[in-house]
């Protein structure tokens, strides 16, 4: 069996980025955005660090060092750069960033830690959207707007004025027990930005290796 060793090994776990088979991202903590509030109640977080693994080569990319109360959130591949948000509680920011491997990083837009809702903080596609989910998807960037969701419904894209969402569903479920004829599926919601239903289809919408989205 043939190992290859990247240009860092330090026992971190990377995951190829959706939608291509040249990039994967890591990280060297796994704390999110909305736990940031209780951290700093109790003096702190220690930071973590983004990192960027170069399949090609296997060049592992660090964009940053790490700070004491700096994260990050999900990364995406869009128009050649790596995209990700980074959380600083000192500053107060929640900033989007641009990366592309070699190059300084690009700060694209910046949003005060108080203008958020930090939970399910990410970033959508294509273009890159910053938003927020939990009974109501909230948009900050390119634009704002919010749209109500319902508690099954994740959003996925944000395409033009259509929002995207998942919405896993179950049949054959009687007085909370499961019956032989139970079904779990995935749903896809097609959304206009007052919220408005525009589609609803049985089909799971993923983004593949090869950069098409396909309804399976």
């Amino acid at each position: 069996m043939e190992i290859v060793q990247c240009s860092r090994v330090e026992g971190i776990h990377y995951k190829l980025i959706p939608g291509q088979t040249r990039f994967a991202v890591g990280y060297t903590d796994y704390e999110d955005f909305v736990s940031m509030p209780d951290w700093l109640e109790q003096g702190g977080y220690q930071g973590s660090e983004i990192r960027f693994l170069d399949l090609e080569d296997n060049t592992v990319w660090v964009p940053f060092e790490k700070r004491r109360n700096v994260l990050y959130g999900n990364a995406l591949l869009s128009e050649g750069k790596l995209w990700f948000l980074r959380g600083d509680f000192n500053a107060g920011t929640v900033t989007l960033i641009a990366f592309r491997p070699g190059d300084r990083p690009e700060e694209i837009h910046s949003i005060p830690v108080s203008e958020v809702n930090l939970y399910n903080l990410q970033i959508l596609p294509d273009p890159v959207h910053i938003v927020s989910q939990s009974d109501e998807l909230r948009c900050y960037y390119p634009e704002a707007f919010r749209i109500p969701l319902e508690p099954n419904e994740t959003a996925e894209i944000i395409d033009g004025d259509t929002v995207w969402c998942s919405a896993w569903m179950e049949e054959g479920v009687e007085e909370g027990r499961l019956t032989e004829s139970y079904r779990y599926y995935e749903t896809t919601v097609a959304k206009d930005r007052r919220g408005n239903v525009l589609s609803r289809q049985t089909g799971d919408l993923n983004l593949f290796y090869d950069g098409v989205w396909r309804l399976s």
